[in-house]
């Protein structure tokens, strides 16, 4: 027959209760996404009356959203195991705002990067990039993550769709057996001008999300006072992935609530393996003897390596499980 027990287990979360305790903490795979679209220049504040910062004003969102990100990346490259991308868009090339619109390049990015070549083929609705790779991250990276964050100001539109179909096909590559989730940082929903030659929808969100089984965590830096379309897609694509919404409303606001996005882990939608359960059989011997108990656990349908397994309330010994996530239990009480 077959049971689902639950197991005191699991990969250590860092926000909320614990799922799966990993015996040396999990090995997380993070794609931070910033927005650097024009509208970032605004003040960050519970009421939003959508005025730009003035001299000694109000913290701009772009600013709160900087600060935050780089405490987040102290807190990965401390741990020392974890791979991070970094993803912007809105960065590099906006319209003018003239009768017949001309293209306005950030030209103190472009000069600290030195690729003004990609002006060539760019569009303002195509502005995204990915300013690092996923791969392990160290306090030396974030060191040399300094200039190009010191150069990123508000600027153009806003292809977050874009921007997130991209950097979900790049999880492929990551390890099965870590933890995988994004987290955007932004202030609207998706803006791609109709000169775009790269047009995504939410629907093409969704479907890079369920192949990759990757949450999809926002940090909202917009206003919530009113009704906006775009705030509803970027909700739902967060709900739909099992991510998580979080609305921001000041600078200290913004870096803790960037730090719980890339702490939590949350289960994949309609996965058949629940990361709170797993699915064991059992080998059944005569009603009065032990049972031995076998399973595998998985998160996002991977492996989860060398955990700890405890059956609750049989006072069995924890058990590890070997690298596979397969775990054996002896003599369990039968019932």
């Amino acid at each position: 027959m077959r049971l689902h027990v639950i197991l005191a287990v699991g990969i250590s979360l860092g926000l909320g209760g614990t799922l799966l305790h990993a015996a040396d903490g999990p090995q997380r795979c993070v794609t931070f996404i910033l927005d650097c679209s024009a509208s970032m220049q605004y003040t960050l504040q519970p009421t939003d009356d959508v005025q730009p910062v003035s001299e000694g004003g109000s913290v701009s969102r772009m600013t709160a959203a900087k600060a935050g990100l780089k405490t987040a990346l102290l807190d990965l490259a401390a741990g020392g195991n974890h791979h991070v991308g970094i993803w912007l868009f809105g960065h590099r090339l906006t319209w003018d705002d003239q009768p017949d619109p001309q293209l306005l390049e950030q030209t103190a990015y472009l000069e600290q990067t030195m690729d003004f070549r990609v002006l060539s083929t760019l569009l303002p609705g195509d502005d995204v990039e990915a300013v690092r790779a996923m791969t392990r991250f160290k306090p030396l990276d974030l060191a040399q993550l300094e200039a190009r964050f010191a150069v990123v100001k508000p600027w153009g539109e806003g292809p977050l769709y874009l921007a997130l179909v991209r950097s979900l096909d790049l999880f492929e590559s990551q390890p099965a057996s870590a933890l995988h989730s994004i987290v955007v940082i932004t202030d609207g929903g998706n803006r791609q001008g109709p000169a775009a030659q790269y047009p995504t929808s939410k629907q093409q969100v969704l479907e890079a999300a369920e192949r990759r089984k990757v949450p999809v965590n926002v940090v909202w830096l917009g206003d919530m006072t009113k009704d906006d379309a775009g705030r509803t897609e970027v909700q739902e694509i967060s709900q739909l992935t099992s991510g998580n919404f979080a609305p921001a409303y000041s600078a200290a606001d913004v870096t803790e609530k960037i730090r719980a996005a890339f702490s939590r882990q949350t289960p994949a939608p309609q996965q058949t393996n629940d990361p709170q359960t797993a699915t064991i059989s059992d080998r059944t011997a005569p009603s009065a003897a032990p049972v031995t108990v076998e399973g595998k656990i998985s998160f996002y349908e991977k492996p989860v390596t060398m955990a700890t397994v405890v059956l609750e309330g049989l006072g069995n010994g924890p058990v590890k499980a070997d690298r596979s996530g397969r775990f054996t239990i002896n003599d369990v009480p039968p019932g």
